[in-house]
């Protein structure tokens, strides 16, 4: 398992820091649009703790980030936990 804290995105640049550091992705990240289809690689579960406080923090951003984790749960069968 994966485990991402919301806690640590502090600015867009540094999740995309986290991301390409975490899941070693084929192409490295750098909009939502990339971390979406780089999630299609993952076959770990992923388990994002703190996930509010990506919204506190990254504000409109973080929501977004939620969503594409959410999306990729759905539409590409990823395994994905959001813990408050």
């Amino acid at each position: 398992m994966i485990v991402l804290d919301g806690e640590d995105f502090k600015s867009q640049e540094e999740f995309y820091r986290i991301m390409n550091e975490t899941f070693h992705f084929e192409n490295e990240v750098s909009n939502l649009d990339g971390l979406f289809e780089s999630l299609v690689e993952v076959r770990e579960k992923i388990r994002v703790k703190n996930y509010k406080r990506a919204y506190d923090q990254l504000g409109e951003y973080g929501r977004m980030i939620m969503i594409v984790f959410v999306s990729a749960a759905f539409t590409l069968d990823t395994d994905v936990d959001l813990i408050c």
